[in-house]
């Protein structure tokens, strides 16, 4: 049996959230925003040296070198995504759920940024 290789890294596990009123709204536009947001993430995630290795319909599985650049980038994301949801109508924003993880017994959750119409941040 061939060696067994283990390494400490840090997995950046992103969702999106809210996703069901907005494209209920108004489908052509949601879709629009959520492929703005991919692209936004996928340069953040390159920016910060991260690797996507996986993920399904709308989630995204992400690999970082040091657990430092993968909250730098976490942030990153929720700051970008906070400031293209000010640009949209309240009805058409959505959020991104953000979860990392160093070790599997390990796990740091950063809820997502979302103004609500009282302009109060939940997170």
């Amino acid at each position: 049996m061939g060696e067994i290789r283990r390494k400490i890294t840090t997995l950046l596990s992103a969702d999106v959230i809210g996703y069901g009123g907005p494209i209920e709204a108004d489908d052509p536009a949601t879709f629009r925003t959520l492929t703005q947001r991919r692209e936004t993430f996928q340069r953040l995630v390159t920016e910060y040296g991260g690797r996507q290795f996986g993920g399904v319909g709308h989630s995204r599985m992400v690999e970082f070198p040091s657990a430092l650049s993968a909250l730098q980038c976490a942030i990153a994301i929720q700051r970008a995504a906070l400031e293209e949801n000010e640009s949209l109508p309240l009805e058409q924003r959505f959020g991104t759920s953000l979860m990392l993880a160093i070790r599997p017994w390990e796990i740091k959750v950063f809820a997502d940024l979302r103004r609500t119409p009282d302009t109060r941040i939940y997170g």
